[in-house]
């Protein structure tokens, strides 16, 4: 028999990169307003309103503070599927870097938690919206998630994106590129010249992630090629990828898609 949701309560621990943290504060926010909970979050990535307008229906604190609470600790996919919350009970305290929903609905698309991921601040906004005029006009967004992610390098090759650049330059577009790994970046540049549109960074990392330990500047210019890639016309990214599963969320074009091998 289905248990009606009586959670009054969800303390989310959000857990991994940047992505992986507003997809599951953004789950967040979408289940306690479907459920009139009150929602708090573990927010220990420097300050949130250096980089994001304030949630007011969101607590931020440094660690737990609601002893008694049901701990449910969620695992990458590989070794435990499970991504609905137990919401039959009143207090949850959630550790988690993954898009999820209450255990009394069905699994939800990404689409879903697109209204409630947090929009940058007014000062970060302004550089999306200045980059944006100057240089997006005509393109498609590409990001090609490399470094330790061997899923995506595996199953969305750099070739996938190399067949389809050409395609897309030949008809006359432009690509916004978002990468991780320089290498792919000097490769694509190389083969497609002025074609390629990318925002220079501050801190030039030859590999962006994964970082040993947290770094403001390398995160605020991630996270304004995040909301770049939003303002393309669409966006071509990976499989496997947190960051290219927000990218297609704030961007919510029907024409976004993730590049896989078949087969």
């Amino acid at each position: 028999m289905e248990v009606a949701p009586v959670l009054q309560r969800l303390t989310l621990v959000p857990k991994g990169g940047m992505c992986n943290r507003l997809q599951a504060l953004a789950s967040a926010r979408r289940l306690c307003q479907l459920l009139h909970a009150r929602c708090t979050v573990v927010w220990v990535w420097g300050d949130f309103e250096d980089f994001f307008v304030r949630l007011p229906e969101v607590s931020l604190v440094p660690e737990p503070r609601e002893a008694g609470a049901k701990r449910i600790v969620q695992r990458a996919i590989r070794v435990d599927p499970a991504r609905s919350v137990d919401v039959s009970v009143r207090s949850v305290e959630l550790h988690s870097g993954y898009l999820f929903w209450g255990s009394h609905e069905p699994p939800i698309p990404f689409s879903a938690i697109r209204p409630f991921l947090p929009q940058l601040n007014s000062r970060l906004g302004e550089q999306v919206s200045e980059f944006s005029a100057r240089h997006l006009q005509n393109t498609v967004g590409f990001h090609l998630r490399r470094a330790d992610n061997r899923t995506s390098t595996r199953c969305s090759p750099d070739v996938l994106f190399l067949q389809r650049a050409r395609s897309l330059v030949a008809a006359g577009k432009r690509i916004f590129l978002a990468t991780d790994n320089l290498e792919t970046e000097r490769k694509l540049k190389t083969r497609f010249g002025d074609a390629i549109v990318t925002r220079p960074k501050r801190d030039p990392l030859a590999q962006r992630w994964p970082r040993p330990e947290f770094n403001p500047t390398a995160a605020e210019d991630d996270l304004i090629d995040l909301f770049l890639l939003a303002r393309t016309e669409y966006v071509v990214g990976c499989h496997g990828s947190s960051f290219t599963n927000t990218a297609i969320a704030l961007n919510g074009s029907a024409r976004c898609e993730k590049l896989v091998v078949s087969g």
